[in-house]
């Protein structure tokens, strides 16, 4: 059971044009209760100090921006050979094996489709980008071929699917509400994890701004699952739910995503995403709502941020 608190409007920034206000509301099960700033700050013990490194001062309205903290050898993005489930380390287009010995040929189909779509991205300033910042994340990021397209998060205990509340760390400090059992990993701020993404899986249908249901780039379907990653990474996944006129309900974090899935469409020639959830194009009451506004731009939400 899910109970709802309306926290506040907010508009959008020079990303795109402006849309109407809306609001976030959090989602809430029926253990949630007020915190203060230092009741949740005890419970982080890994990379505590990220905390107030991200207060409110514009890094929150930026869609790439610098990591507040980060890894310097740049060694956080990893691939799962398919073949002998040894990890490869990704660092500016080089391999590494588990010894730190640089990988001369790759044999393994899943790891050479992979690097096709990082290099793709790669062409792109932002997707370079993102995948520069992947690389100085303080949590592994690891592309595997199974289980997606999806990101599963992982947190400090390295169980699967443990890091959705760390991954989520900055909200509580934010909202200052949180679930209170204990049974829920909250020790470390952000969250690493698996990106579960099959290059050459069937061909998955979106409606597109016009209308038309088209096979979605496999390119931008992997963005779209590296950004989550990517917010993961900094403790910035708002799962607070987007309330406004002809905007559809859904979490921040899907919003974000699919921003960066349709600023990649745009570089590639291709038409917007128009929704996340399933539409039925011949009821205009679901046709209307989007993830568009009204001018057939992305929303941008900025990331939740410490506001002192």
């Amino acid at each position: 059971m899910f109970l709802i608190l309306i926290l506040a409007t907010a508009t959008a920034f020079a990303q795109n044009p402006p849309p109407a206000p809306y609001t976030l509301q959090i989602r809430e099960a029926n253990d949630s209760r007020n915190w203060t700033h230092d009741e949740l700050k005890s419970k982080i013990s890994i990379n505590q100090d990220a905390i107030e490194l991200n207060t409110c001062n514009g890094n929150e309205k930026i869609l790439l921006p610098d990591l507040v903290k980060s890894n310097p050898k740049k060694d956080s993005l990893k691939i799962l050979n398919s073949r002998n489930n040894k990890l490869i380390t990704y660092i500016d287009g080089t391999l590494f094996d588990h010894k730190g010995q640089q990988i001369a040929k790759i044999s393994d189909d899943y790891t050479k489709a992979v690097l096709g779509l990082i290099e793709i991205l790669r062409t792109l300033p932002e997707g370079e980008r993102l995948i520069s910042l992947l690389q100085q994340g303080l949590y592994p990021i690891t592309l595997t071929q199974t289980g997606g397209p999806r990101f599963e998060f992982v947190g400090s205990t390295g169980k699967p699917n443990s890091g959705l509340d760390e991954s989520t760390a900055m909200q509580y400090f934010a909202t200052l509400r949180k679930g209170a059992d204990p049974r829920r990993t909250f020790q470390q701020f952000g969250a690493g994890g698996f990106v579960r993404f099959d290059p050459n899986a069937e061909d998955t249908m979106y409606i597109e701004s016009d209308h038309v249901a088209r096979p979605v780039p496999a390119v931008a379907a992997f963005a779209h699952e590296l950004f989550h990653s990517f917010d993961s990474v900094r403790g910035l996944v708002d799962r607070r739910g987007v309330i406004g006129d002809d905007m559809e309900a859904n979490d921040v974090t899907e919003y974000r995503a699919v921003y960066f899935e349709n600023l990649v469409r745009k570089k590639l020639g291709r038409k917007y995403r128009k929704y996340y959830q399933e539409v039925d194009l011949n009821n205009p009451a679901q046709v209307k709502i989007s993830m568009l506004d009204k001018n057939g731009q992305p929303y941008f939400i900025p990331t939740p941020c410490l506001n002192k």
